[in-house]
């Protein structure tokens, strides 16, 4: 699972290949299939640095034409943080150092230190793959932000509606679906490997800067550890997601905002909403 923390900022049913988008964009336009009004659907990156977050006057007129903001989780909810910390331990009270022999434990610990500045061995109960979140500074050579933050702050100055499409328990229910032992391996394999992460993950943003969706799927799908969990990464939040985007889009604009993997493919967002019978049409910037 070499490409597990590069890959999982993409935060991530068989379908026709024509479905698939293959423009390159990261902004789409809904409309069609009865809407009164368009929606709009925009890929992010979660972590960036902050040089790589800039909003075209494309996204600005498409933000400006809605009513409200839909993200993967409702960012605004003040309680977020507690819920958050109430479902990161892993269950049944395991912890990290049961998960991997006491030399790597060891190892891991020193390297874990180095690299974040965090001790490891408080935090041992914490899921791996949230463990794995807090090596994104040191990936990326800066102090990562995300386009969730960017939208956050627009839709406060025009005072409209932030939503959610899941819930942190959903989210984190999801981590504990992938075994735990995996992902503290993939946790381990990281740290030792960490120059091979860092390439992997500067590969990556190249991708969602050259804003194209097929080839991020690609990367995504033909990794050979990280294939296994697409399903419950990206392909079952994708079908969860298309029944609420079609019932907001019908109510009102809606600027939807989700992670960049998540729109891609045949089983993508996009793919999904053209199967309903909606115009998803790209646009360029």
């Amino acid at each position: 699972m070499k490409y597990l923390i590069p890959v999982f900022v993409f935060f991530l049913s068989t379908m026709c290949l024509a479905q698939k988008p293959v423009e390159k964009t990261l902004l789409w336009e809904i409309k069609g299939n009865g809407l009164t009004s368009s929606s709009w659907l925009y890929g992010t990156y979660h972590m960036a640095c902050a040089d790589e977050l800039k909003v075209d006057s494309a996204i600005t007129h498409a933000f400006a034409a809605t009513q409200q903001l839909y993200l993967e989780l409702d960012l605004s909810d003040p309680t977020l943080q507690l819920q958050s910390l109430k479902w990161m331990g892993m269950a049944n009270k395991q912890r990290l150092q049961d998960l991997l022999s006491p030399a790597d434990f060891d190892s891991v610990c020193v390297l874990f230190k180095q690299k974040t500045g965090y001790a490891l061995r408080p935090m041992q109960n914490t899921k791996p793959i949230i463990l794995s979140s807090l090596l994104y500074p040191a990936l990326m050579k800066c102090t990562p932000e995300g386009w969730e933050q960017i939208f956050l702050k627009m839709a406060k100055e025009r005072n409209v509606p932030v939503k959610g499409l899941e819930t942190v328990a959903f989210q984190m229910s999801i981590f504990d679906s992938i075994p735990y032992k995996d992902q503290a391996i993939s946790f381990m394999q990281s740290l030792y490997h960490f120059d091979s992460v860092q390439k992997a993950s500067s590969k990556l943003v190249e991708m969602y800067q050259s804003k194209d969706l097929d080839k991020m799927q690609s990367e995504i799908t033909e990794d050979p550890d990280l294939g296994k969990y697409a399903s419950l990464l990206l392909y079952q939040r994708n079908q969860n997601w298309v029944p609420i985007i079609e019932e907001q889009a019908r109510q009102q604009p809606t600027f939807f905002a989700v992670g960049a993997g998540h729109l891609g493919g045949n089983s993508g967002v996009i793919a999904l909403l053209r199967q309903k019978g909606y115009t998803v049409t790209p646009v360029f910037y």
